[in-house]
């Protein structure tokens, strides 16, 4: 009986050797000393189309900018065996109103509750950013507090050989600084729309045509369009350029009655700021309308 206990000792302990599992010292609430609070407001005016911005958009938004200025790669998994698999990197989450900023490395099997199992062998680091939106109908309020704390952990295999964390946590709390400031960043937001339009002209469908292919550039567009040209229908894009861009303009010329018609489409990208601003208004949709027409007539 003793030698059947001895040698199902030696089994768990090579098992556990080899997975890595074993009690883990109990998570840390450690003070960040820190008390920064970042309030911002949003106002945003789309005078061309009903555009809405939502509490959703604001935070997604402000969670790309905190993330992409992390100085740590997002979180990347190798797999250690059928059960396990090593992790290392950043992980970040939008939970509620907050955003919460995980840093983890360590080895987490399928037989574990997640990262931060207390029998795990994974070092974490955890900071949470809450953000309070409050307004509507595209105006809000912001309120960003820097947390009191932070919880951290340092796991241990089998008790004894500690895991490293992905870096020390003054750098890890450095980082999430980092990406707090970024919420002071002006959130603007891409809109879009099509301008239609449609000009009858006495000059015949051909010389309208030509007129577009001599003064305009051909548009490249990444999704496979082309144009459609018969005997009936003259179709192509066109770039249109105003205030340093290019817009697509798609025409359509074809005989009618002793002329010709044109018939157009804009595809408009415009942003929105967050100070009630707008980069297009409709002065200047007007202004690219009266491009076209002088094009047609010149």
């Amino acid at each position: 009986m003793k030698n059947i206990l001895l040698k199902s000792s030696i089994i768990v302990a090579i098992v556990v050797a080899l997975t890595g599992c074993g009690a883990s010292p109990k998570p840390q609430l450690i003070q960040t000393n820190d008390t920064q609070s970042i309030q911002q407001k949003y106002n945003y005016v789309d005078n061309l189309q009903d555009t809405q911005i939502s509490k959703e958009d604001i935070i997604s938004s402000i969670y790309r900018n905190m993330h992409d200025s992390s100085s740590f790669r997002d979180l990347t998994k190798k797999r250690f065996n059928s059960d396990c698999s090593d992790y290392y990197g950043k992980d970040m989450k939008i939970i509620s109103n907050s955003i919460e900023i995980n840093y983890y490395r360590g080895r987490s099997c399928r037989y574990e509750k997640g990262f931060k199992d207390e029998n795990g062998i994974v070092t974490y680091f955890t900071l949470t950013v809450p953000i309070k939106i409050t307004g509507n109908n595209n105006k809000y309020d912001l309120v960003a507090t820097f947390p009191k704390n932070y919880t951290y952990r340092q796991a241990t295999m089998l008790g004894i050989k500690k895991q490293k964390p992905v870096a020390s946590p003054s750098s890890l709390l450095a980082d999430t600084k980092k990406m707090f400031n970024k919420i002071s960043k002006p959130l603007t937001f891409s809109s879009y729309m099509e301008v239609n339009g449609d000009i009858n002209t006495k000059y015949s469908d051909s010389s309208i045509y030509a007129n577009f292919e001599r003064k305009l550039d051909k548009y490249t567009w990444n999704n496979g369009y082309k144009n459609e040209n018969s005997t009936l229908v003259k179709k192509n894009a066109f770039a249109l350029e105003y205030k340093g861009k290019r817009y697509p303009l798609t025409v359509k010329v074809y005989p009618y009655k002793n002329g010709s018609k044109v018939t157009y489409t804009i595809g408009v990208n415009y942003l929105l700021s967050p100070n009630g601003t707008s980069s297009l208004n409709t002065q200047d949709i007007e202004a690219m309308k009266a491009m076209i027409s002088k094009v047609i007539n010149d």
